[in-house]
């Protein structure tokens, strides 16, 4: 996983721009479920254990997955996941969740959470999108 701080959030990168039709997003997590922030960061238990069946091709030759977290930081953050491209019909969810948890849980020991502690977070939805730009919903 690699990174980077967005010094100009409001500035969209090449792989970020393109609009998201309904179609070209899928949910990673379904039924109302939730994931605690600090308790995958500090405990790493599995959250959901699960994956979601993708339909072929709709990742297309995307070997990292991309994710920018804004919510409650006083900088936004994007992270790179990689990807295995053996598994590309199928997205195992955990590890990205985990991915998103860690960086948290980084960002909140150099005090860098705004109005919010760790324990506060909440992942209650996450989307996948065909150019493998991971959205992510945290509510606290």
């Amino acid at each position: 996983m690699k990174q980077e701080f967005n010094e100009n959030p409001g500035e969209q990168k090449s792989s970020q721009v393109g609009s998201v039709t309904p179609g070209n997003k899928i949910s990673l997590i379904n039924g109302g479920y939730s994931v605690s922030v600090a308790s995958l960061a500090y405990n790493r238990y599995i959250a959901y254990h699960h994956y979601v069946d993708l339909p072929i091709g709709f990742l297309g030759n995307i070997t990292q997955l991309t994710c920018e977290l804004d919510y409650c930081l006083e900088k936004p953050v994007t992270i790179h996941i990689d990807i295995d491209l053996l598994f590309k019909e199928c997205i195992w969810v955990d590890p990205i969740l985990f991915e998103i948890c860690k960086t948290y849980k980084g960002q909140a020991k150099k005090g860098k959470l705004s109005y919010h502690s760790l324990g506060d977070l909440e992942i209650v939805d996450l989307y996948i999108t065909r150019d493998g730009v991971l959205e992510v919903w945290i509510d606290s």
